[in-house]
């Protein structure tokens, strides 16, 4: 008589593929020769190896049939998602299926419990996915937060704009600049970030990081009026939303744009092609001008 798998697995012949698996592991788990030490390890050894031979008779015999009527078997797992991985063991086909969650991040891990390599005598492994993410052009990502670069021109940085960026769900969003903006300055949109798991309806934030693009040249016009800019103190003060006054403002710009000529002097670059005057006592003499900037300054405090 043959060996009779449902009785050495304790299932009934009732049992489902599912309750077959599940008693070989917890037995098997039992009777491994590993957790058995001592005077028990010869019985563990002879269940183990039983228990074993049981169970891969029973699997052979599964795909024998399934191989003599020419089947392939599919067994789709109930979730929903939007990725299907299929996986193949010999005759035998499943399809796994991973519910992406909004906000997962790089190093995420999903584990199929028993779904990976089979061999005879050994617990089946766990098959694990790990989620990577695929670079963004424009964003990137830092923890639930997306960062995104944006350059503006000294105008726009002094007098104000309005900027527009595509979201990552394809919404257009228009962000208008009141602060004067001066290099690496950042604005923090409020949850326009990546979701935040397990916290329905979270979102981190949109991060902008601002370049300001300065001028090449001026013209000896622009120089002067840029020059009278200087003077801010004798407009009224007034201080953006975090608390920096506008004349530290221009002063921060004139020291950026100051930095920026003696950069490109180092580089090869002649005082004439940057617009530069002359060099006096290591301090450079830059008159930043554009037209009409003064008066777009006071527009500016006037608003607020």
């Amino acid at each position: 008589m043959g060996l009779d798998y449902y009785s050495v697995l304790k299932v009934n012949r009732s049992a489902t593929e599912d309750d077959l698996k599940k008693s070989y592991r917890r037995l098997a788990m039992k009777w491994h020769p590993d957790k058995n030490p001592g005077d028990n390890k010869a019985e563990a050894e002879a269940k183990f190896k039983k228990i074993s031979e049981a169970y891969e008779r029973r699997r052979k015999e599964k795909k024998g049939k399934a191989a003599r009527g020419g089947a392939v078997v599919f067994m789709p797992l109930p979730a929903a998602g939007a990725k299907l991985l299929h996986r193949q063991l010999g005759t035998e086909s499943e399809i796994l299926t991973i519910d992406i969650k909004p906000g997962w991040k790089k190093g995420t891990k999903i584990t199929f419990p028993d779904k990976g390599n089979e061999q005879p005598n050994q617990l089946a492994a766990d098959l694990v996915f790990v989620i990577d993410e695929k670079p963004h052009d424009e964003y990137t990502r830092e923890g639930n937060d997306l960062l995104i670069y944006q350059k503006i021109d000294l105008v726009d940085a002094l007098a104000g704009t309005t900027v527009n960026l595509k979201t990552l769900d394809g919404r257009d969003l228009v962000i208008k600049l009141t602060d004067v903006v001066t290099p690496g300055y950042e604005l923090a949109i409020a949850k326009e970030g990546m979701p935040i798991v397990k916290e329905n309806g979270r979102r981190g934030n949109l991060r902008i990081r601002f370049d300001v693009d300065f001028p090449k040249r001026l013209s000896s016009e622009q120089r002067h009026n840029i020059r009278k800019v200087k003077s801010i103190g004798r407009f009224k003060e007034t201080k953006r939303t975090d608390g920096i006054s506008t004349s530290d403002i221009i002063k921060r710009i004139l020291k950026d744009y100051n930095q920026y000529i003696m950069r490109n002097l180092t580089r090869g670059y002649s005082r004439k092609d940057l617009g530069v005057s002359y060099v006096k006592e290591k301090q450079l003499r830059v008159n930043m001008g554009i037209t009409k900037l003064k008066e777009k300054v006071k527009e500016h405090q006037e608003k607020i």
